[in-house]
């Protein structure tokens, strides 16, 4: 039961970005069972598209994805900084 300001775990929305399909099933499947709401997207422009949607709390990444150059964390440098470092409302990407 949620207290407080405290979230519902259904209220807190964790997108995992994984091009391995079974990997990140396997990931949401863990996910879902604590009660969490989760989506699996396989590249970075789907989870750019559903990082401005505002729904997302977190971000997981494969650090090992393939067709990224840069660093693990570059697809979140295309957010405005506000978006990267709210925690609340809008994804966290460090």
């Amino acid at each position: 039961m949620s207290t407080g300001s405290t979230p519902a775990l259904t209220q807190v929305g964790i997108l995992v970005l994984d091009e391995n399909a079974p990997g990140g099933s396997a990931v949401k499947q863990i996910l879902d069972s604590e009660g969490w709401r989760v989506r699996i997207v396989p590249d970075t422009q789907m989870l750019l598209a559903e990082l401005k949607t505002g729904e997302w709390s977190l971000v997981i990444a494969d650090v090992a994805l393939t067709g990224v150059d840069g660093p693990p964390s570059s697809p979140c440098a295309s957010l405005p900084v506000s978006q990267r470092l709210t925690v609340g409302a809008s994804a966290s990407c460090i």
